[in-house]
């Protein structure tokens, strides 16, 4: 290759490798990574308030009571109590940085199932580490646990496992990061309820009054990793 052509193909790899540095650059930042703080023992994450949207029926259309956590880019971001500008993968990346082994339990057939009586996928329960999930309200100290913020008629509580499901992602495109239920589309889901639960409506959790500010409120997520898991 003559040096002149050379050069100029040298200065034509150099501006595609900037670019495609910016491009991955800007995909980073887009995903909200850098929202999340770290800490030895959790991370902490912003996120708005929806409860209208987590109550909502939609005539038999919506999920209510279902999603506590999305990310404002995934498909289920319409029906959560909280929503975040921090993606499903970046969170994922942020938990397992502090040492959490995920379960991955789940495969998609535990949702796609769950109105088949003869399969046992919708029953299945999620696994993984315990966390703890905290919401922080500003101008209060004191934390509040998914318990303090939701009714749940049935009683069993939240039993909340780092299921993870890397896997799944690309599969169910919800953008969910904290589930209600067993549920394979969810980072952290509830070991307490499964899917086929939600079907049958064994509890429905529903907002507390006077618990949270109005919708569009900011308050911070915290997930805070258990000693052990029960």
């Amino acid at each position: 290759m003559p040096p002149l052509a050379h050069r100029s193909f040298a200065f034509v790899l150099g501006l595609c490798g900037l670019f495609a540095a910016n491009a991955c650059a800007a995909s980073t930042l887009d995903d909200g990574r850098r929202l999340i703080r770290s800490y030895p023992d959790r991370i902490e994450l912003p996120a708005v308030v929806e409860r209208a949207r987590f109550e909502r029926d939609l005539l038999g259309f919506g999920m209510p009571g279902y999603h506590f956590l999305v990310w404002n880019d995934g498909g289920a971001a319409g029906a959560a109590l909280f929503r975040s500008r921090v993606s499903d993968r970046a969170v994922l990346a942020a938990l397992l940085r502090l040492g959490l082994k995920p379960g991955n339990a789940l495969g998609m057939e535990s949702w796609d199932d769950r109105n088949v009586a003869r399969s046992k996928a919708s029953d299945e329960l999620i696994e993984g580490p315990g966390v703890e999930v905290l919401v922080r309200l500003a101008g209060r100290k004191k934390l509040l646990g998914i318990g303090d913020i939701l009714r749940d008629p049935a009683g069993r509580g939240f039993d909340m496992r780092f299921g993870g499901h890397e896997g799944n992602i690309h599969l169910s495109h919800s953008g969910c990061l904290i589930c209600l239920y067993s549920c394979p589309g969810s980072k952290i889901g509830n070991r307490a309820y499964t899917v086929r639960d939600y079907t049958k409506k064994t509890t429905e959790f529903r907002v507390r009054d006077g618990v949270l500010p109005p919708d569009g409120t900011e308050v911070t997520i915290v997930l805070r990793l258990v000693a052990a898991a029960k």
